[in-house]
């Protein structure tokens, strides 16, 4: 498979010769999106982050075609993120969620704001016992005069209900609930977490990441 996203991050080290060698790290992480399925969702959500994941899961997916869901290997997405670009977030959720192949989501650090978005997106979600899931509705920025900044009101409110109404159809999560929660940043426990149907599991043994 050849695509961009698998070497990004193919840094080349020296040794003492001269001789340029490639990092290990790096092959090992590509083999791992190419053979095992394997994405790393870190840092900052934005374009060329989720660009690059939704490339990978296209080609997965483009591989599948014609196979029964059973026999469809797993794509499983490790997430540490504290958020970034909701228009790409929402690409990434549609891909995701419209994948007849099952997408694993582990939240495994902070997962929180888009990228707890999504987690809710994935087939089956997990989490690491002490990991952080935050759900908000986010904020409005941006400048101009009273006819664009009711404009970017407007739009807010539309993201807004889109967001709630995301949360509500992907969790069992009551409505009044949820209303009460989202007037701020919304920390959910990992007791909550299984209460709500966030997650489908805590993971006690990390094997269960791959079962």
């Amino acid at each position: 498979m050849d695509f961009d996203f698998l070497t990004l991050n193919s840094a080349s080290t020296s040794d003492r010769y001269n001789d340029k060698v490639a990092d290990p790290i790096a092959v090992f992480e590509a083999n791992n999106i190419s053979e095992n399925r394997i994405i790393w969702l870190t840092g900052e959500i934005d374009p060329d982050v989720t660009i690059d994941a939704v490339k990978a899961i296209m080609e997965y997916i483009r591989q599948d075609v014609g196979k029964p869901i059973e026999e469809r290997k797993p794509i499983r997405i490790f997430i540490d993120s504290l958020g970034g670009d909701l228009s790409t977030t929402w690409m990434l959720c549609n891909i995701i969620e419209s994948s007849n192949t099952p997408v694993v989501g582990v939240a495994m650090s902070s997962c929180m704001s888009g990228a707890a978005y999504i987690l809710l997106s994935c087939h089956k979600r997990l989490m690491l016992k002490n990991a952080n899931i935050m759900l908000h509705t986010g904020s409005i920025n941006g400048g101009g005069n009273y006819e664009d900044f009711i404009s970017m009101t407007d739009n807010y409110k539309t993201q807004v209900k889109d967001l709630k109404n995301f949360i509500l159809e992907r969790t069992n999560v009551p409505k009044n609930t949820l209303t009460s929660k989202l007037k701020s940043d919304w920390y959910i426990t990992k007791e909550d977490a299984i209460k709500f149907g966030v997650v489908n599991k805590v993971i006690a043994d990390i094997d269960e990441v791959f079962s």
